[in-house]
């Protein structure tokens, strides 16, 4: 029942239909014809997306090692790089040699908190990778992600880092308390949006107290948070 014919579409007879949100993924994936009814089931195309993402990643990874693709990189939105797409990322910058980045681009990529600690060996000692823009927005980092990002652009003492973009992340207060430890004194960032994420008044109180001891930030976006009255008024 199932053809697999390399670097073309999957060939599949007709039989039961999938799920609905996985014949679309076959679909906007090129692995199934308009029309065709495949007969697999949806853990098989959990596999194919598994495959299709790390492919995507090795791909992504290998422009970026041979420095045909630095300056504003972007993975792309949901292309589902994921940990191990993240790991083969970091890897391929830092064996690049010297990489200033304008931008780094990994919105929806479910990077989770595991990703986060890929991403941040770019921020270890010595490491001579510069990023002015960071998005990882929609990326499920949670206060454990935030955490992780935090201390490591706070170890490096980062002093490039100008746009950070971590909507709808599901980061709270604890997030929001270790992510105002970058809006200290001398701070290089500039923007900082937390919007779409589950931020309540104390979580507002941590950003507010970082804010009186800083003159860079120009932009802080908290919209759909629960930050209420109390937060509104820190």
């Amino acid at each position: 029942h199932l053809i697999c014919k390399v670097d073309q579409c999957l060939d599949l007879s007709a039989g039961a239909l999938l799920s609905r949100d996985a014949s679309k993924w076959l679909r906007c994936n090129g692995l199934v014809e308009p029309g065709m009814r495949p007969i697999v089931d949806d853990q098989l195309v959990s596999e194919w997306s598994l495959i299709v993402s790390a492919g995507r990643a090795r791909s992504f990874a290998a422009e970026v090692e041979s420095g045909t693709n630095l300056g504003d990189l972007d993975a792309g939105e949901d292309t589902r790089i994921r940990p191990a797409g993240m790991c083969a990322l970091a890897a391929a910058l830092l064996s690049n040699g010297s990489s200033a980045l304008s931008g780094l681009k990994l919105r929806n990529n479910c990077l989770e908190e595991a990703g986060v600690r890929e991403l941040a060996r770019l921020f270890t000692p010595g490491s001579t990778v510069t990023i002015r823009a960071l998005d990882l927005g929609t990326n499920d980092l949670c206060d454990g992600g935030a955490q992780v990002l935090a201390t490591a652009l706070n170890l490096c003492c980062n002093k490039t880092l100008e746009s950070l973009q971590l909507p709808n992340n599901h980061i709270g207060d604890e997030g929001a308390r270790v992510l105002s430890k970058l809006l200290n004194d001398g701070s290089s960032i500039t923007s900082l949006n937390l919007a779409m994420n589950v931020i309540s008044p104390i979580g507002a109180c941590h950003l507010a107290e970082a804010l009186r001891e800083n003159s860079t930030l120009s932009s802080l976006e908290l919209r759909s948070n629960d930050v209420r009255d109390d937060g509104a008024i820190a």
